[in-house]
């Protein structure tokens, strides 16, 4: 008997040995673990480094986001448009058809890749390149997330973006915008200037990357993400990389280098 008891407490111990041990991995994964495995991405590391402009009804949500779920996190039937001006549907179809037929192909060629910001990869990104023919025309290029099913409040509507190296520095951006949109109506916006890019501390060398987004209070079946540069007497080119929409995620501490 006595021997059938320590037999019986041996397994007991070892399994909670095992249980306690699968615990602490799990926890361990739930405080590191994002997408892509949380910064085994080379361009867009997922480590809590990013500097986060996200709202919550408007207020500032303080501490790094860290993306764990992008758009295909809550449908896989999503597709993606390029607008301008917020528009989306019918009001920017009749904005495209007044504006004439070479801003079109020029507006529609402003993002390349465009499907790469719903991937669910942030190694991927799709390319804002402007011309000036473009801005002499359109005051912005959006890139427009049609989620084709309502996405809930709680959930978010976060880019994760990321700038060519001259950009920030030379102040070529007026302003980045999210918006969300419910049935073609704007519910929510984030406006962040390239004065706010400077407090965040985007014109430091090396720092280069940057959630910035909603923490949605109103449901949304649509976000854009627009840029507006300031106006130049030459082509910008290259001036955005949006590497995915994050629709779920988490805070945690604001990491430093």
């Amino acid at each position: 008997m006595m021997l059938h008891k320590t037999r019986l407490t041996l397994v007991a111990s070892l399994l909670a040995s095992l249980l306690m041990a699968g615990c602490e991995a799990q926890g361990d994964g739930e405080l590191s673990d994002g997408l892509d495995n949380n910064g085994n991405t080379t361009l867009f590391p997922n480590d809590g480094m990013a500097p986060t402009q996200v709202t919550d009804n408007g207020t500032a949500i303080a501490g790094s986001f860290i993306c764990e779920g992008g758009i295909q996190a809550v449908t896989p039937n999503a597709t993606t448009e390029v607008g301008s001006g917020g528009l989306v549907g019918g009001p920017l179809t009749n904005l495209l058809n007044l504006v004439g037929g070479d801003t079109v192909t020029q507006l529609l060629n402003s993002v390349s890749e465009k499907d790469a910001v719903i991937d669910n990869n942030l190694a991927t990104f799709s390319t804002y390149s402007l011309t000036l023919g473009l801005l002499a025309v359109l005051n912005s290029v959006d890139l427009i997330v049609n989620a084709n099913t309502e996405i809930q409040p709680g959930n978010f509507a976060v880019f994760a973006v990321r700038f060519p190296p001259g950009v920030v520095d030379a102040s070529l951006v007026n302003s980045l915008t999210v918006r969300t949109f419910l049935a073609g109506v704007q519910q929510e916006e984030l406006v962040t200037t390239q004065s706010s890019l400077d407090l965040l501390g985007l014109n430091v060398a090396g720092a280069d990357r940057l959630f910035v987004g909603i923490k949605a209070a109103k449901r949304f079946d649509s976000a854009s993400l627009s840029l507006r540069p300031n106006v130049l007497s030459a082509n910008v080119g290259d001036a955005l990389y949006a590497h995915e929409l994050c629709v779920r995620g988490r805070f945690v501490a604001a990491a430093t280098p």
